[in-house]
């Protein structure tokens, strides 16, 4: 509590200023894109392969979006955030 001055964090803590929706808009991906829902335990499928990405996208769509240089990768999406990168020549994915 040094750092506090001695006080506690309930007596410190301050609401944020920041407004917040109470729904999120919904998450749209370009044309193109392969667009899969996240399972309960994190994973999802994509052609044939199950992946295991993050229980914290539960129920939430992401977007596998072919590189147009690289034959076999993809790039997985969350909104616009680039997580991941997908080679499915590599032989772990194919396990």
């Amino acid at each position: 509590h040094d750092a506090l001055n001695l006080q506690t964090p309930a007596k410190r803590y301050q609401p944020s200023l920041i407004s917040y929706p109470q729904t999120l808009p919904p998450i749209e991906y370009p044309d193109g894109d392969t667009v899969a829902l996240v399972k309960w335990n994190g994973e999802v499928h994509f052609k044939g392969n199950k992946l295991r990405v993050s229980s914290a996208l539960l129920k939430l769509p992401i977007a596998f979006r072919a590189d147009a240089e690289d034959d076999g990768c993809y790039d997985v999406f969350f909104c616009h955030h680039r997580f991941m990168r997908l080679d499915l020549n590599a032989p772990a994915a194919a396990a």
